[in-house]
C-alpha cells in the first residue's frame, strides 16, 4: 500500500507542471484582448488543477522516501502522462464544443507532439490555439524533463530514462535536462524570429515555430503551411523540422562546431539517404508534373521527422507515393529527439545486423568485420548481439501494434491504405491525415488513435512494463 502512495506522490508532483501551458496561454490577451472570458476560465482551471495536485502531493509527502519496486518507474511515467493528458483536456471541454473523447484526443495529440486535430482551427480562439501549441512545446521534451529543469530528485534519473531520454549531454542529469531545455528554447526563439523576418505574423510565428521544433504539426491555419504560399517559409520550416528530429546530443556537436562528427552520425546519414532515395523514387514515377519537387521534399521531411505539416492534398498523390510517406513515418526521427517512429538508431542497428547476418553465410569468417554505427556523441559503437536483439524486438513489437491498430480502423469502414496511413501517423506521432481523423470520426477510431499516440510517445515498452507490473501487483497481492 505504501508503494502505491509513493507512486501517487510522484505522479501528483509531476502533474503540477501540466498547468504550464494553461498559464502561459493567458498571454494570448496580447493578440486577442477581447477574449477575456476565455482567459479567465483558463486561469481558474489551471489554479484548480494546480491546487489539486499540490494537495495530493502534500498528503502523500510522508511516503515519498518509501522503497519503490522494480517497474514502478514505468508506472510513474505512464500514469503521469495519462493524468497530464486528462487534466489538459479540461480546457477543451469548457472552451470548445468537443466531447470528452474528442477533448482527450486533442490533449493527447498535443502532449505526444502528434498534431492530429478535431478542432475547427479557423473558428477557434487564439487562447485555445496558443494553448494547444504550448502542449506540443512542453510535450516535445517530456514532462519528466520539464520537472528536472526546475528541480532535482534522487529517483528522477530512472524516470528521466524511462521517458526516452537516453543521451545525457552532461554527466549530471539535472544539468543535462536544463541544457536540453535551453537548446530547445533557443531554437524556438530562432524559429520565431526567422518566420517574422519571412513575413509571417507574430502569433502564427510563435505557434508554427513551437510546432516545428517539437515535431508536432499543430498549425493555427486549417490549410497548415499551404496557407502562407511562401517557398521561403517552407524551406525554413524544413530546417526546423530536421533540427527538431535530431538527437539533442547531436546538437552539442553543432554547438561545439564539430561538423564532421555531426555529419558522420549514422542517424543523420540515414535521414539524408532515405529522404533522397524516396525523393528520387517519387520523381522517377512522374510526380513532379503533378505535385512539384519542393512540395514532395517538404512532405518527405515532414513524414520522416514526424512533424506532420502539409502543403498539399494527398488526393493528388498516387497510392504508391502515400506508401513511401508511411514508410518514412515508421522510420521516424532521431533517438532522444522530439520525433516519433521506430527511431533511426534502431533502424540502423537492424539494417546493419541483417547485412552482417547475410555476410556470415556468404563470406569467410576471417574477412567479416564487426558492424558499427556512429552515435550522436561522435563515438563509434559496435552493434553487438544485445543491441541487435533489442532493436529487432522493438521493431517487431512496433509492427505488431501498427497492424493491429490499422485493422481496428479499417473495421470502421475505411480502406486498408487510408487506415494504415492514419494509424501509422498516430503511432509514429506524425499528425498527417487522409481525412479519417475529424469531428465526425467515431469514438472507436479516436480511442484507437489515442492509445497509438501514447504508445508511440512512450516508445511502447514503457507502457507494457507498467501494465505488466500492475498486473503482477494486483494478482499477487
Amino acid at each position: 500500500m505504501k508503494s502505491y502512495l509513493t507512486i501517487l506522490h510522484y505522479v501528483s508532483t509531476l502533474c503540477r507542471f501540466s498547468v504550464l501551458p494553461m498559464f502561459i496561454s493567458l498571454f494570448s490577451f496580447l493578440f486577442q484582448p477581447q477574449n477575456h472570458n476565455e482567459i479567465a476560465i483558463m486561469f481558474f482551471i489551471a489554479l484548480i488543477i494546480l491546487g489539486f495536485n499540490i494537495l495530493i502531493a502534500r498528503l502523500t509527502l510522508p511516503f515519498k522516501n518509501c522503497r519503490l519496486h522494480r517497474g514502478d518507474d514505468a508506472i510513474i511515467v505512464t500514469l503521469t502522462w495519462i493524468m497530464t493528458i486528462v487534466f489538459s483536456a479540461i480546457p477543451y471541454l469548457f472552451l470548445t464544443n468537443l466531447t470528452i473523447v474528442q477533448a482527450i484526443f486533442e490533449s493527447t495529440s498535443g502532449w505526444t507532439t502528434t498534431g492530429l486535430s478535431v478542432i475547427n482551427v479557423d473558428s477557434a480562439s487564439q487562447t485555445i490555439l496558443l494553448y494547444r501549441s504550448l502542449t506540443q512545446f512542453f510535450g516535445g521534451v517530456g514532462i519528466v524533463l520539464i520537472v528536472f529543469t526546475f528541480l532535482s530528485d534522487s529517483y528522477g534519473l530512472k524516470l528521466y530514462t524511462q521517458e526516452g531520454h537516453n543521451d545525457r549531454l552532461l554527466p549530471n542529469v539535472l544539468k543535462s535536462a536544463r541544457l536540453i531545455s535551453l537548446i530547445y528554447l533557443g531554437y524556438v526563439i530562432f524559429g520565431i524570429l526567422g518566420y517574422v523576418v519571412l513575413g509571417m505574423g507574430l502569433f502564427d510565428a510563435i505557434n508554427i515555430s513551437m510546432a516545428a521544433l517539437s515535431t508536432g504539426g499543430f498549425a493555427p491555419r486549417s490549410q497548415s503551411l499551404a496557407f502562407y504560399q511562401s517557398s521561403w517559409i517552407e524551406w525554413f520550416t524544413m530546417v526546423l523540422m530536421i533540427l527538431g528530429a535530431t538527437n539533442f546530443a547531436a546538437h552539442m556537436l553543432l554547438i561545439k562546431r564539430q561538423f564532421m562528427n555531426f555529419f558522420r552520425t549514422s542517424e543523420f546519414k540515414l535521414l539524408v539517404g532515405v529522404t533522397l532515395l524516396s525523393l528520387c523514387f517519387i520523381l522517377l514515377s512522374g510526380a513532379q508534373f503533378q505535385v512539384g519537387v519542393r512540395t514532395i521534399l517538404f512532405e518527405l521531411i515532414s513524414s520522416i521527422t514526424t512533424t506532420g505539416f502539409t502543403t498539399t492534398s494527398y488526393s493528388l498523390w498516387r497510392p504508391v507515393w502515400v506508401l513511401v510517406l508511411i514508410f518514412l513515418m515508421i522510420i521516424g526521427g532521431g533517438s532522444g529527439s522530439t520525433a516519433g517512429g521506430i527511431k533511426q538508431s534502431r533502424v540502423v542497428a537492424v539494417f546493419k545486423s541483417m547485412i552482417m547476418h547475410v555476410r556470415r553465410y556468404t563470406l569467410p569468417r576471417q574477412v567479416i568485420k564487426e558492424s558499427t554505427m556512429h552515435n550522436s556523441r561522435g563515438e563509434t559503437l559496435v552493434i553487438d548481439k544485445a543491441m541487435s536483439l533489442d532493436a529487432s524486438m522493438y521493431v517487431l513489437i512496433y509492427i505488431m501494434f501498427l497492424v493491429f491498430g490499422t485493422l481496428i480502423i479499417a473495421g470502421q469502414g475505411y480502406t486498408l491504405l487510408d487506415s494504415f496511413f492514419e494509424f501509422a501517423s498516430s503511432l509514429g506521432t506524425v499528425g498527417t491525415s487522409v481525412g479519417i481523423i475529424s469531428l465526425s470520426a467515431s469514438n472507436i477510431v479516436l480511442i484507437t488513435s489515442i492509445i497509438g499516440m501514447i504508445l508511440g510517445r512512450l516508445e511502447i515498452l514503457v507502457v507494457i512494463a507498467a501494465a505488466m507490473t500492475l498486473k503482477h501487483r494486483l494478482f499477487n497481492s
